[in-house]
């Protein structure tokens, strides 16, 4: 989405279009941070794993804290120095960025994730002696929260829980969180694959006809419905996740050769996402992206390169004893 965004955002007042649906598919993707939301909360609320607070917090936090210093500064750098190039050098302009988690835009991740890991130690003991029930429950409840936090903030109209930090960002992404462990151990496992790709292309469409529905009452595209916490990017979230979670048993007959590229891709997954960024505006900056050709072909061209690319570089800092804790 970050490298395709220029591109398509023209086209959301065209409704109907050839590149509105362009636009609405990449749109749609939004729902892939729901998606590592619930695969995180299916492997770490897990009761079972017995691991004592302080150890869980010395190898999460550790995991986390120095690449988030690492591209907070890089990324703070970076913006110093297009504002000394650009429109004047301004420290203080960048200290409440800094501050607020914000050094550059896809940041409050590493922020969110924290606060994640900061309560799980309890949520595992909660989950230790809750019936299914409960948690089933609890994950109702959640869900409940985070649609009346969409609600307020599409009426609000900007990111008002990043007041302070994007620290805070993380009570609404609870339900994701919850939800992963819970219908991970759930009867749906059972459901077919197929099944739940269907789910996915249902709630895209019903996303669409909202969002053409908005469009049709206000005149312009609010992006209403590809908010992290709308209905219907929830669905395509629940619905890609548990695809995935019911391939697991045909994924592991892959052979050995298959699952250590498989392994190695997702160790650089972290650094994939830190390092795109920069990479983005390599991509821009130099104009690689101004190639003759339809919107569609860019979008796939850039989205592939910027992957490639970035999957290279952090590969390639994995295997650099320095650099390998700040991609990894």
């Amino acid at each position: 989405m970050h490298v395709s965004t220029a591109s398509v955002m023209p086209y959301m007042k065209e409704p109907l279009s050839w590149n509105w649906w362009l636009a609405q598919a990449v749109y749609s993707t939004r729902w892939c941070i729901p998606a590592f939301v619930l695969l995180s909360g299916a492997l770490l609320l897990d009761p079972s794993r017995e691991e004592p607070a302080r150890l869980f917090y010395h190898k999460r936090m550790a995991r986390i804290m120095i690449p988030l210093v690492t591209w907070t500064i890089v990324y703070a750098g970076y913006a110093i120095l297009r504002m000394y190039l650009g429109a004047g050098l301004s420290l203080a302009a960048m200290k409440v960025p800094i501050f607020q988690g914000t050094a550059y835009f896809h940041l409050w991740y590493l922020w969110m994730i924290i606060g994640l890991y900061a309560f799980t130690p309890f949520f595992r003991i909660f989950l230790k002696h809750a019936t299914p029930r409960q948690c089933g429950g609890l994950v109702f409840w959640l869900f409940l929260f985070s649609e009346a936090y969409w609600i307020m903030a599409a009426v609000v109209g900007r990111r008002y829980y990043c007041v302070i930090n994007d620290l805070l960002v993380f009570p609404p992404f609870l339900f994701y969180f919850f939800a992963g462990h819970f219908l991970a151990h759930t009867g749906l496992v059972r459901v077919r694959p197929q099944w739940w790709a269907l789910g996915v292309l249902a709630f895209w469409m019903a996303g669409v006809g909202g969002e053409l529905l908005v469009y049709r009452l206000y005149g312009k595209p609010l992006e209403l419905f590809y908010s992290h916490f709308s209905p219907t990017v929830a669905g395509m979230a629940i619905c890609f996740f548990m695809a995935a979670w019911t391939c697991d048993s045909r994924l592991r007959q892959w052979s050995p050769r298959v699952k250590l590229h498989v392994k190695h891709a997702a160790e650089a997954t972290l650094g994939v996402y830190c390092i795109h960024v920069l990479v983005i505006q390599g991509w821009y900056g130099l104009s690689i992206s101004s190639f003759a050709a339809g919107t569609a072909i860019k979008v796939l061209v850039g989205s592939a390169a910027v992957f490639l690319i970035s999957m290279g570089i952090a590969q390639i800092m994995v295997r650099v004893p320095v650099l390998k804790r700040t991609v990894r």
